[in-house]
């Protein structure tokens, strides 16, 4: 089967609950990392807090579109209800690419955004 992969980004108290996420049938989730390399880090003018607070992803890999749909809604239940206390967003982007796919939030369409990785 072919494996289609998808880059998550998002806040880091975000990304650790997505890496924690039960294993099901195709569904591999890398080790989520900072999205900046380390050495931004190091020339940043914010410290070393700051930093860690922003941006973290995660590559995905999916051999079905029913996996990705069902992986997707458990991504979206983290976010919250239909208003949810903070705006939290997963930015989606293609694997090898780098193409912007979507973003996931508490009103985004799961099947609309996996038939988009499953092309």
């Amino acid at each position: 089967m072919a494996r289609h992969f998808v880059t998550l980004l998002a806040d880091e108290d975000l990304m650790a609950q997505i890496v924690q996420i039960e294993k099901m049938d195709g569904v591999e989730i890398g080790t989520n990392r900072p999205s900046e390399g380390l050495t931004d880090a190091v020339d940043s003018p914010l410290g070393p807090e700051e930093i860690k607070a922003m941006l973290q992803l995660v590559t995905v890999a999916f051999t079905t579109a029913s996996a990705a749909v069902v992986f997707l809604e458990k991504v979206k239940k983290l976010i919250g209800g239909p208003k949810p206390k903070d705006s939290r967003k997963i930015r989606v982007k293609h694997g090898k690419s780098g193409a912007n796919l979507g973003t996931i939030d508490s009103n985004t369409d799961v099947k609309a955004l996996a038939k988009k990785l499953i092309q």
